[in-house]
């Protein structure tokens, strides 16, 4: 709809936050040494708030390079849970 309304928007896409998985997994961690989220051998790349809002912050300063612009912001390469914890 943004796109059709001819307003001028910027598209800021994150994938999840990686503040999220902190608060997820922070029981197991305590309680158990553990690492539980629930992505199984799914992969993600997740990206820091604060990183979001850097993005957000250079778009707002000089917006006019962006307008109409898609920004898929994510974080390091994909990985499983697994290689997160080993660091592969």
């Amino acid at each position: 709809m943004l796109r059709w309304s001819g307003l001028p928007v910027v598209y800021l896409r994150p994938t999840a936050f990686f503040e999220i998985f902190l608060l997820q997994a922070a029981k197991g961690i305590r309680d158990d040494n553990a690492i539980r989220v629930p992505f199984a051998d799914g992969k993600t790349s997740p990206i820091a708030a604060a990183d979001v809002g850097a993005a957000a912050a250079a778009v707002l300063v000089n917006p006019e390079p962006h307008i109409g612009k898609v920004y898929d912001l994510t974080g390091p390469p994909s990985l499983t849970m697994a290689e997160f914890r080993t660091g592969v």
